[in-house]
């Protein structure tokens, strides 16, 4: 029997998953300390826990404090000495897989990885990692059909929190209000919200929500009790490809859930067997009047829902499919065996080798934070480029279809500044730039990138970047018809102003705050691969580069 280790501390997880081990006889060790604050004294005693219990695999689940760059070295260079197996499994799918998922699959290097979105596993298997659908489920003894309490009943309840920064990030889950909540306010149904952002941000909703109608947040373990309690709870999505956690633990729990018709929902259960759904605001009157009026009916599609969840949806059933899918890895990885076949599509990202900003006024700086290109309209006349190069290698089994520079903002620009781009086309160093000796560039830009766009200061900071495509430019400095001096990024002739791009030296900054996983907002090079042989490749793929 394999020994497990789950790095969490996080109560939804803790709450959870473990118990499924327990049902299956699978030997578990989780962390008795916390990961806050990130202090040595925390990495010594995850490094001598991981020695002390050797455990074959280690689980890693969604978001929280043990997912940062100090521990996850630990389990990488773990898992790296003794061969032990890594598995991922991606709770943030997709709205944060550039900034989280991506994150994780190079700072932790999973050997498998499991995400909660329908089809999202080619994303990773695109990336290079063995990757599988396996969504949320249930705790049986947790999700269950419980006595209602006074207190929690209504005609229709709604449990979850309100960020109003999900009305532009999660576009999904406002339209799901916008079916599901909306017209029973204005029709003035008896209604319960639970959760927290209600009352403070109620406001920023595009529709009036009364505050008669908001309940206070309630613990994790209380929440099957609202779905016991009210006769209809409204299931919100965020994604059409994922369900929610609270979409299987309330039918877990015995209630009845009216949501929205998506892909995800259609794929695991059966409308008015399993679920209410409704499309628009007019179904949602219809259902809501029909089930109201309907007890009968309400306790068939509740009933037959909760069997299908705690048939099929378990904690238990999940950690019994992640064993299944991930056996034969396990047992390539321990025998130094690569088993995992390349998709025809690959992907690569590559960090620059170097990242510097030259002033024909002030001494060129290595350590600076930002790539600034300006020229001042003062008497000062300074003016600013950008080099960046990167160091790129041929692919045996694959060709380069498409090649994109990706550049984040970490300050709002001065002016509307337009910036061209150059092939540099001789050698050149830090000390060259140090001394002004600057390489020569292409007589014609190669491309141009216009900032245009507001900046943006609330997560995921989506108008913040920019984009170039140098796919002709790349495919010729991998075949070598051109050499790899790298670019150049200068502001376009007769444009004044200044831009801040993000260096490859920049960790935080008053307009984006501070983050662990700074190093997803650093300049990249995204490269898109086609195999070119007809053959199973299972070589490993080296997803991420500097």
């Amino acid at each position: 029997m394999k020994q497990w280790f789950h790095l969490e501390h996080h109560d939804f997880f803790l709450e959870t998953i473990p118990d499924a081990f327990k049902d299956l006889n699978i030997p578990l060790a989780i962390p008795n300390y916390s990961p806050i604050p990130e202090l040595p004294a925390t990495t010594i005693k995850l490094k001598k826990h991981l020695e002390t219990v050797r455990p074959d695999i280690i689980l890693t689940t969604g978001w929280t404090h043990f997912q940062r760059e100090r521990y996850l070295e630990i389990v990488r260079n773990y898992c790296r000495d003794h061969r032990a197996f890594h598995v991922f499994w991606s709770f943030e799918d997709p709205n944060h897989t550039d900034i989280w998922g991506k994150y994780m699959a190079e700072m932790a290097a999973p050997d498998f990885i499991f995400t909660h979105a329908i089809g999202f596993e080619n994303v990773y298997k695109t990336l290079g990692i063995p990757s599988a659908y396996l969504p949320f489920a249930i705790k049986p003894t947790l999700h269950c059909s419980q006595t209602p309490i006074p207190e929690f009943q209504s005609d229709i309840a709604l449990v979850g929190s309100f960020n109003p920064l999900s009305i532009n990030s999660v576009p999904l889950r406002m339209e799901s209000l916008k079916i599901l909540l909306e017209p029973l306010i204005k029709e003035g149904y008896d209604i319960a919200i639970w959760g927290n952002g209600w009352k403070e941000h109620r406001h920023k909703l595009p529709f009036d929500l009364p505050e008669k109608y908001i309940k206070e947040p309630v613990d994790y373990q209380y929440v099957p009790k609202i779905y016991n309690s009210a006769k209809i709870i409204l299931g919100i999505q965020n994604e059409p490809i994922l369900l929610t956690r609270r979409t299987f633990e309330c039918m877990g729990s015995g209630g009845l859930l009216l949501t929205i018709d998506t892909p995800a929902v259609r794929n695991h259960f059966i409308r008015d067997r399993h679920v209410a759904i409704s499309s628009n605001r007019t179904e949602t009157l219809q259902q809501v009047n029909r089930l109201l009026h309907n007890p009968g009916l309400r306790k068939h599609i509740a009933t037959s829902g909760q069997k299908e969840v705690h048939a099929n949806h378990t904690y238990t059933a999940r950690i019994k499919k992640m064993m299944d899918t991930i056996q034969p890895y396990v047992e390539a990885k321990k025998e130094n065996q690569t088993i995992f076949a390349l998709p025809q599509q690959v992907r690569k990202e590559v960090r620059p080798k170097y990242d510097v900003t030259a002033s024909n006024r002030v001494e060129t700086e290595l350590k600076e934070e930002y790539l600034t290109i300006t020229r001042e309209t003062s008497n000062h006349n300074e003016e600013t480029q950008v080099y960046i190069q990167f160091k790129l290698d041929s692919e045996a089994f694959f060709e380069v279809t498409a090649a994109t520079l990706k550049l984040f903002m970490g300050m709002p620009s001065i002016g509307n500044p337009v910036l061209n781009c150059y092939a540099v086309e001789s050698s050149w160093s830090i000390q060259h730039l140090i001394d002004r000796k600057y390489p020569s560039i292409s007589k014609e830009p190669i491309g141009s990138i216009t900032i245009d766009k507001p900046f943006d200061t609330n997560y995921p900071w989506k108008y913040n970047w920019y984009s170039l495509d140098l796919t002709s430019l790349v495919q010729q400095w991998i075949s070598g018809k051109k050499s790899n001096h790298g670019i150049c990024l200068t502001l376009a002739p007769q444009k004044r102003g200044s831009v801040y791009f993000i260096s490859t030296r920049w960790r935080k900054s008053q307009y984006i705050g501070t983050y662990g996983y700074y190093i997803r907002l650093h300049p990249r090079l995204e490269i898109e691969y086609q195999k070119k042989v007809d053959k199973k490749i299972t070589s490993p793929w080296i997803f991420f580069t500097s």
